[in-house]
């Protein structure tokens, strides 16, 4: 039992991963792009995909890859079938056609020269496909190679770069590749997700994701930046070792009342409370306070000017403080 449970927990996020276009939660211009692949309008040089950290940048990397070389995709979604020989290859890492590159491991120019040296070998069917996974990462002569096969590409070769900073990317490099932005995920899809993972965890006989409560959920998405990958591992980590808020969503209520009522003083000191007394991450609470406050601004209720300009300065705190993690 220990050793399953071991596996679910270094797992869980690896074995929920989307293996089609359709499986993707609140990432619109992903589906966009298996709608067109699945009517068979493909970028040929292929694509730039941008967004945060485990939002979902490399899973539709892959979807895209093994889409354009499946031979039995759906017509509608663009999603790849699954069972044809190219995409049980790829599920086994066997497949010869799709070459995946880290930028944070492989960045130097001899090192993309040596992964893409045999791009000019003719393959029977479908697309020679090259993942380059954090590609800011890649130093300017890497970059260099990389202009060449772009402008004159083969038809049956596509690259893929995944990154969360493109402006690091060249310039030259960026303006060859469609941009397909991945964006940060909202309070319903994380929910989605995290809901997803407790029916996993709980079909793999672990009862302690039986009890998982609502508060549990709010914690783990709090917390996780608008990252999905992020919101699983918060959730996990509350059902395998307890890590669980020591605030209440009544006490947040009654900060974010405060807020409202524009009582500064009694929002600084109920959060000293909070956090001396209950030794709660103070990152973690703010974001349970924003999102709280401004779910109730959402809903008509109003929030006095300065109560409503120190959430804004919060939550540029917050964004700024994920970012550097």
């Amino acid at each position: 039992m220990n050793k399953k449970i071991d596996d679910n927990i270094v797992n869980m996020a690896s074995s929920l991963r989307p293996t089609k276009f359709s499986d993707m939660i609140g990432q619109p211009y992903a589906s966009g792009v298996g709608k067109q692949i699945g009517k068979g309008i493909i970028s040929g040089q292929g694509y730039f995909l941008v967004g945060p950290k485990g939002c979902g940048k490399t899973t539709l990397a892959r979807i895209i890859a093994k889409s354009v070389n499946c031979r039995d995709r759906n017509e509608e979604t663009g999603d790849p079938c699954g069972e044809c020989l190219s995409c049980q290859s790829y599920e086994s890492g066997s497949h010869r056609s799709i070459i995946e590159i880290n930028a944070a491991a492989y960045r130097g120019i001899n090192d993309i020269k040596e992964k893409i040296s045999g791009m000019s070998q003719i393959i029977p069917e479908g697309y020679k496909v090259y993942i380059i996974d954090e590609a800011h990462l890649l130093t300017t002569e890497a970059f260099s190679a990389l202009l060449k096969p772009l402008e004159d590409h083969n038809d049956d070769v596509m690259f893929i770069l995944t990154t969360t900073n493109p402006e690091k990317v060249l310039e030259t490099v960026r303006s060859r590749l469609p941009l397909v932005p991945i964006r940060p995920l909202n309070h319903d899809d994380l929910h989605k997700i995290i809901e997803k993972t407790i029916h996993s965890g709980i079909e793999s006989g672990v009862e302690d994701w039986k009890n998982v409560t609502e508060e549990d959920i709010e914690q783990a998405i709090s917390s996780s930046s608008g990252s999905g990958r992020q919101a699983i591992t918060n959730i996990s980590g509350i059902v395998y070792h307890g890590v669980h808020s020591n605030v209440s969503s009544t006490e947040v209520d009654k900060i974010v009342d405060l807020f409202i009522e524009g009582s500064i003083p009694g929002v600084l000191s109920s959060c000293e409370k909070a956090l001396s007394e209950k030794e709660t991450d103070p990152v973690t609470l703010i974001t349970m306070i924003i999102d709280k406050l401004f779910e109730k601004i959402s809903s008509g209720v109003k929030v006095s000017e300065t109560s409503y300009q120190i959430a804004q300065l919060s939550e540029i705190f917050v964004l700024f403080r994920s970012c550097s993690l």
